[in-house]
């Protein structure tokens, strides 16, 4: 990471993280790096093609939180984060 000037703190922040602390007890089907990221497409959050610029982290994280069949039985914060005030005032902008 630090060849290219980026935060070299990532890995422990996913480990901190729900998605990291549920992989370490092993649960495989969270979401890894390359989920979020990609793997050899990765752009700057700041380029709007890029999967965590802001407007598009919601669509990011509904490819796993959106699919019924891998939330069923659990809360669904996916569509209930779509109709959340967050959500407007960011699809707004």
């Amino acid at each position: 990471m630090q060849p290219y000037d980026l935060p070299v703190d990532q890995m422990a922040l996913y480990q901190a993280s729900e998605h990291g602390v549920k992989l370490r007890a092993g649960d495989t089907k969270v979401a890894v790096c390359s989920d979020c990221h990609g793997a050899h497409d990765v752009l700057s959050s700041k380029d709007p093609a890029c999967r965590t610029y802001l407007a598009n982290i919601p669509r990011t994280c509904g490819t796993c939180h959106g699919d019924s069949a891998r939330v069923a039985g659990k809360k669904d914060v996916y569509h209930e984060y779509l109709q959340s005030e967050h959500a407007r005032a960011l699809f707004d902008k």
